[in-house]
């Protein structure tokens, strides 16, 4: 990201490969807590769609006649 404030935790010139993933996290959860937040949000959300849809998005096609059903429903808590 090139933020010089999170930056400023790594050695110079340092060889990120090198770096373990939980030390790389950490740095950006205690260094831009926002963007750790925003980065791990986008995660959940592509772990979401890959154990819901296998990555893709699908798209139905439905009577006029459904949508109003649909429109109507009413869920019944037991």
């Amino acid at each position: 990201m090139n933020d010089p404030n999170l930056l400023s935790y790594l050695p110079d010139n340092v060889n990120l490969t090198g770096i373990t993933r939980e030390f790389l996290l950490s740095v950006l959860f205690y260094g831009n807590r926002e963007k750790y937040l925003q980065l791990y949000e986008e995660y959940k959300n592509i772990q979401i769609q890959k154990n819901t849809s296998g990555n893709r998005k699908f798209t139905a096609m439905i009577m006029e006649e459904t949508k109003e059903l649909l429109k109507q429903y009413n869920p019944i808590d037991l």
